[in-house]
């Protein structure tokens, strides 16, 4: 049972090694070496080293036939964890970094408004001239807000399809 968890660890710590090394981050130049690079390259060669040992013993306990058959599956586990890696990430990394873009983007576009988030349940967000407002709704067109403490009264934020902040209409009946 040992045997077969580290051999999979072979194949599934490359695979998420090298995918977190291509998939797209938004980190400083430091970040990205010492997270994406460094920190994801251990985590693969690790697998790869650790999976491939642990075989290659086995392989040793029950002769050098089986110790060439286990080093070869355990080399190809690897590859084949990686390559699932590398294909896996670059399939999400345009979609993270647009998301990443977006995130930017609307977090500017708050600033701009004057609108910040509290952290709280009842008033999560105070606009540019002080209206306590509750984010009530999250469509796929609007953000809604209730206007806490004032009677029918709601504020909304306008989306464009791809998700960016594109207006605020402030508090309106």
């Amino acid at each position: 049972m040992l045997f077969l968890a580290v051999l999979l660890a072979a194949a599934v710590l490359p695979f998420y090694g090298v995918r977190g090394m291509v998939r797209g981050h938004d980190r400083s130049r430091w970040g990205t070496i010492l997270n994406t690079v460094l920190g994801n390259l251990t985590i693969a060669l690790g697998g790869a080293l650790i999976g491939g040992a642990t075989v290659a013993f086995a392989g040793l306990i029950f002769g050098p036939a089986t110790f060439t058959l286990t080093t070869t599956a355990a080399v190809a586990l690897s590859l084949i964890g990686s390559l699932a890696g590398l294909v896996t990430g670059l399939a999400e990394r345009r979609s993270r970094l647009a998301s990443i873009a977006v995130g930017k983007t609307n977090k500017r576009f708050l600033d701009s408004a004057g609108v910040w988030e509290t952290g709280e349940e009842d008033v999560t967000h105070y606009d540019a001239e002080g209206n306590a407002l509750r984010l009530v709704e999250v469509g796929s067109e609007r953000l809604v807000f209730m206007a806490v403490g004032r009677r029918g009264k709601r504020a909304y934020i306008q989306l464009a399809p791809s998700g960016e902040m594109i207006s605020y209409s402030g508090i309106v009946s």
